[in-house]
């Protein structure tokens, strides 16, 4: 009984840290003309907020498989994702897909095999010049 309320106590603990951010509190992404390439190291039981991310129209994001022989897949079946959005399942540490994004949009992701433990939300905004000097 003791191991199943511990067991309890931590995943509890591990949903209150991944809800810790707020997607609608994101106000802005600064400008940077050059397009830019992000890595998400793709494994089972990885924090939210590691699959989590802000980005601006124009960026990659490329997500490594980081687990050899386990399979993983990056889908979406949120109504907000791009309708081409998603890898098929993909099997071998080192395997990668990267989608580039073109427009400003919130959604979250998963993978469909890990669900409850692979998830979480992209957000593509415009970004704001900085005209303070």
């Amino acid at each position: 009984m003791k191991f199943f309320l511990a067991k309890a106590n931590i995943i509890f603990l591990v949903l209150l840290i991944g809800c810790g951010r707020n997607v609608e509190e994101i106000e802005q992404v600064d400008c940077d003309n050059e397009p830019v390439t992000y890595e998400i190291i793709w494994m089972t039981n990885m924090a939210v907020q590691n699959a989590t991310i802000t980005i601006k129209p124009g960026d990659t994001i490329r997500w490594i498989w980081g687990e050899g022989g386990m399979p993983h897949d990056v889908t979406s079946d949120d109504p907000n994702a791009p309708e081409d959005f998603g890898s098929g399942i993909l099997i071998g540490e080192g395997q990668v897909y990267e989608y580039t994004f073109t427009e400003e949009i919130t959604f979250e992701y998963r993978c469909s095999i890990h669900p409850n433990s692979m998830v979480g939300t992209i957000s593509v905004i415009a970004c704001e010049e900085n005209t303070s000097n």
